[in-house]
């Protein structure tokens, strides 16, 4: 049996998802809550039972093989040419929230996302 955890990328009916969310169903298998991540099923939101579809977790080394993974970590090594950046990034991130709530957090980097600094 495989342990699924959330964040793991897995293909199911041949289309790629993430995995949010991890139950137990009443029969004492596991229900996946997804999240689609490719382009036919793009933040499509699904559930699957374990048991009863095929599922394939995809092996991020193999996906992206010039990427460093570190378990150690997050798992992700973020490579050097954009380590100033990120640091620029958060530095004005942080100074623009000036300790204000969540929320105003996530619309300034959700506008550094979009590219609207």
């Amino acid at each position: 049996m495989v342990d699924f955890a959330p964040g793991m990328r897995t293909i199911i009916r041949d289309e790629e998802w993430m995995i949010k969310k991890i139950t137990t169903n009443s029969m004492g298998r596991k229900t996946l809550h997804c999240v689609g991540v490719s382009t036919l099923v793009k933040d499509k939101e699904a559930i699957f039972l374990s048991d009863l579809e095929e599922i394939t977790i995809v092996n991020l080394q193999s996906a992206f093989p010039d990427q460093k993974w570190n378990p150690q970590g997050s798992g992700i090594e973020t490579r050097s040419q954009y380590v100033d950046g990120l640091k620029e990034m958060w530095t004005n991130i942080v100074h623009q929230n000036d300790g204000g709530d969540i929320e105003g957090f996530k619309e300034i980097l959700q506008n550094y996302i979009n590219g609207q600094e």
